[in-house]
């Protein structure tokens, strides 16, 4: 008996040398819930536009006098299997409101009472790779890319690839194939993205990008529902079915980060070129906008200071569409929601929240304003305050590039000859209760520009009430 278990022993040890190592197996992600009381948000993501009346799908109710309160929670869970060389990874997404049940219209599915409803969403699977003793490694898969341009044009997508970096000193270059959207195996109908960016950085302190995006769609995969600029005579507010079409657009830009000592100072610049030319014959959209960043990031005593302005170019509707000057984003096609994020201010109104989970919804959605374009300015800070306990405070002002001075849906807006659209001011004391796990008391107040003005003329009744919200968040990162 002894030797029969000696001898299984022996071959046990035997086989598990010979055996291939086990990757080794991670699980990281988050849980969070944030818990609301306002006039303005509800459970769901898009543009905060002022009458009710006239909210399009996509978009979430208009402020009112009366506040609401509700809780949505969201928890995802990243599983890495792999060494040092290679990795596979999936990224997966459940999302839900207190109370929500399978009865609930528009709301997901798979609450406390609802443990058998489907409600697990696939965020990233794909393959990381690196060929050893090289710099160049690969992302192969349904992968999270965010551009260099602060997620103006395309930022925190989830989007099915090629991504490839590597360097060869001082630069470092990202070369990328995406296919966010393909309804047919017909790949002219798809829409397709290339990627080239590489980056100096001769010193420690300072980095230079130069970048190039072309963006190709085939037509069948534009969104109706965020329009962004159609044919001639189709307004952008009509959310009329465009007429098929080609778009290709080339985005040059660059991108560049400097540490000055007293501060560090970033920005960028970007440019797209292009047109889309429609399948019936109409006159093709010629497509021409930019837009520009700068931050400065500094030390102020014990408070970290930033102060951030954005520019991005919009269109004039009432001149006709043949010609588009707002910058389109890939949240204009039939993608994800949110592929386009613009955060890194903090806004709570302005622009979505970049903690936010359902909730997702500014009085700009994109960068991009429906097309009209934003200036946007900001400055906030963050301290200590006790131990464990930070303080920030911020206050930011939004405003349209461009009026819609005579279009017969400004009812929208009301952005006739009126651009200013609010300016924000928010509180946040956060707490970190241990390791990974922290609590958030936000508050946040928008004074609402003149753009929301009640209509003088009569073809708008609005006149909304100013949005405010007071949110409690717990999050624990692990």
């Amino acid at each position: 008996m002894r030797k029969a278990f000696k001898m299984v022993a022996a071959l046990g040890m035997v086989a598990a040398m010979a055996a291939p190592a086990m990757a080794d197996v991670s699980l990281t992600g988050f849980y969070r819930a944030r818990g609301y009381v306002t006039n303005t948000f509800d459970y769901g993501a898009g543009t905060i536009l002022p009458s009710a009346s006239t909210v399009p799908e996509t978009s979430t109710a208009a402020p009112t006098a009366k506040s609401k309160s509700y809780v949505d929670q969201r928890f995802r869970p990243k599983f890495t299997a792999g060494d040092e060389n290679v990795k596979a990874v999936g990224f997966f997404e459940i999302d839900s409101q207190w109370g929500d049940s399978s009865a609930t219209v528009g709301r997901n599915q798979g609450a406390a009472l609802q443990g058998d409803s489907i409600n697990l969403e696939t965020k990233n699977v794909y393959l990381w790779f690196k060929i050893p003793d090289t710099s160049v490694d690969f992302t192969v898969g349904l992968q999270n890319v965010t551009d260099s341009y602060a997620g103006v044009f395309m930022g925190a997508a989830d989007a099915a690839g090629v991504v490839s970096n590597f360097k060869l000193e001082p630069v470092t270059f990202r070369l990328g194939y995406l296919i966010p959207f393909q309804p047919a195996r017909d790949k002219s109908t798809s829409t397709t993205f290339y990627m080239a960016e590489a980056k100096f950085a001769p010193t420690q302190d300072v980095k230079v990008g130069a970048n190039m995006y072309f963006v190709r769609d085939g037509g069948q995969s534009y969104n109706p529902g965020a329009i962004a600029f159609g044919t001639p005579g189709v307004s952008l507010f009509d959310n009329a079915v465009i007429p098929g079409g080609t778009t290709k657009i080339y985005m040059p830009g660059v991108d560049f980060a400097v540490n000055a000592g007293v501060a560090k100072v970033s920005g960028f610049v970007f440019g797209q070129f292009g047109d889309r030319t429609y399948f019936s014959g109409a006159a093709k959209t010629k497509i021409s906008a930019y837009a520009g960043d700068l931050r400065a990031d500094l030390n102020a005593g014990p408070a970290k200071v930033f102060v951030e302005g954005l520019y991005v170019s919009g269109t004039n509707y009432d001149r006709g569409n043949d010609k588009f000057k707002g910058v389109v984003t890939m949240d204009d096609f039939k993608f994800n929601s949110g592929s386009s994020t613009y955060a890194r201010t903090d806004m709570v109104f302005l622009f979505p929240a970049v903690d936010s989970i359902n909730t997702g919804s500014g009085l700009a959605y994109d960068a991009n304003n429906l097309g009209l374009g934003v200036i946007h300015l900001a400055a906030g800070a963050t301290m200590d305050v006790m131990p464990k306990t930070t303080a920030k405070l911020g206050v930011g002002y939004l405003a349209a590039a461009k009026k819609l001075s005579g279009n017969s849906n400004a009812a929208y807006f009301n952005f006739r000859n009126k651009s200013d659209m609010g300016t924000e001011v928010n509180a946040t004391l956060n707490y970190n209760v241990t390791k990974g796990l922290d609590t958030a008391l936000t508050g946040a107040y928008v004074f609402l520009g003149s753009a929301y003005d009640k209509s003088k003329d009569g073809s708008a009744a609005m006149d909304p009430k100013n949005p405010y919200a007071v949110i409690a968040k717990a999050n624990y990162a692990f």
